[in-house]
């Protein structure tokens, strides 16, 4: 009984929001799973049904700056259980859709809405719990987002085998309701909200952050942040690799099944990914926490794009799989920098509106890439175009990146 007492609640919030994260996958790597058996029985473009991935971004982003306001007001609890709310609703409505125009309402705004009150509540609750070891804590709860996404692409396939899409998005909606509505009530705002530290905060009650960078920049407010390049330089590299994970996300599985991989393998393909970025989010935490955010930022995004060069020349399975682990590597550890550097950059105080407004950037990117790449395989019937446009995109990020680390070091 005394062990569990010294176990300090910070670890608590991360466990279950690890188990959040997991549940949350199932919204974000499933849909490329149902891209081609819906557009097989509605005889829709690819670009037509990926249109509504785009139109949750753009919800989500325009949300953004709202949800994060709510997240410094009232922190995660009300915010996720709404968040549950609407993604179990948004996979019960799309079992019963008959026309493209429902597909973009239900995944556009249900599912919009549904990732906006999630990501940016549980992230801004998170890095408040925790002083010390924020990269170890973002990493772990990155973690059961890699393996929600291990598990969702073949769950997905397995259960529309067996079943059909319909029965399977009914199925999804329901693992979400009962999964996310119980755990969301063990998340909590704050340590102060408990009447606790922050995990590694000093007995004067600093819940600063570490670095002495960091602390010289903690005051940053919204609009004083908007004034600065580092803002728009970190939400400009979000915007262009966010845009080509999201072509990689949705139409890899497409991709694959159009160049004779067997469904199951083409699936597997996506879990490779998500497996390996968990490893990736790990790795990349407790790295941060040593060597600082910014020069990990440059090195996962230099990989990143290494990884898409290999992507515009796959033709193998192997290929495929080598593909994956690269890349997955190299997504897994820059999604927890997406909230470490910030914090390097801005400090703690107004984190939850200041990560809206980086989210609000970066989701435009997110909106354009699968319906850019939806729409070049409907005009030409190849993803090649894309592929080359998604390794321009992750150059620009990786030059943003270095951009950023020399800014650091003006400062």
């Amino acid at each position: 009984m005394n062990k569990i007492k010294r176990v300090h609640y910070g670890w608590v919030v991360v466990l279950v929001s690890a188990c959040l994260m997991m549940v949350q996958a199932l919204r974000m790597f499933s849909f490329g799973i149902f891209l081609k058996p819906i557009s097989s029985e509605f005889g829709w473009g690819r670009g037509e049904i990926s249109s509504a991935f785009a139109i949750a971004m753009l919800v989500s982003g325009a949300f953004a700056i709202l949800s994060g306001r709510a997240a410094d007001r009232y922190g995660p609890r009300l915010l996720v259980t709404i968040s549950g709310t609407l993604v179990a609703a948004g996979f019960f409505l799309m079992s019963r859709i008959n026309s493209i125009w429902q597909v973009q309402l239900i995944w556009g705004v249900f599912m919009g809405l549904g990732g906006c009150f999630f990501f940016i509540p549980i992230t801004t609750a998170l890095l408040r719990w925790f002083v010390k070891r924020r990269g170890a804590a973002m990493s772990l709860t990155g973690a059961g987002f890699g393996l929600g996404g291990i598990i969702a692409p073949p769950l997905c396939q397995a259960l529309i085998a067996t079943f059909d899409w319909r029965t399977t998005y009914t199925i999804l909606s329901l693992i979400t309701l009962a999964m996310v509505i119980p755990l969301a009530q063990f998340l909590k705002k704050s340590p102060e909200q408990a009447g606790m530290r922050a995990y590694g905060a000093e007995p004067d009650g600093d819940n600063g952050v570490i670095s002495p960078a960091s602390r010289a920049n903690a005051d940053f407010s919204f609009t004083g942040a908007l004034k600065t390049g580092r803002f728009w330089l970190f939400g400009f590299l979000q915007l262009c690799f966010f845009s080509s994970l999201q072509v990689v996300l949705v139409h890899i599985n497409p991709y694959a099944l159009d160049i004779g991989i067997p469904a199951l393998t083409a699936a597997s393909i996506v879990s490779f990914i998500s497996a390996f970025s968990t490893a990736g989010r790990i790795a990349t935490g407790f790295l941060s926490d040593r060597l600082g955010g910014k020069p990990m930022l440059v090195a996962c995004l230099f990989t990143a794009t290494v990884a898409l060069v290999l992507l515009f020349f796959a033709r193998e399975v192997w290929m495929f799989y080598l593909f994956a682990v690269v890349f997955g590597l190299a997504y897994g550890g820059i999604v927890p920098l997406t909230s470490i550097v910030p914090v390097e950059l801005f400090g703690i105080k107004n984190f939850g509106v200041i990560y809206a407004g980086l989210t609000l950037v970066s989701t435009i990117g997110e909106s354009m890439g699968a319906p850019a790449a939806g729409f070049i395989f409907d005009v030409t019937g190849s993803y090649q175009i894309a592929f080359l446009l998604c390794i321009v995109l992750g150059s620009l990020a990786l030059t943003f990146s270095i951009l950023l680390m020399r800014d650091g070091k003006k400062r």
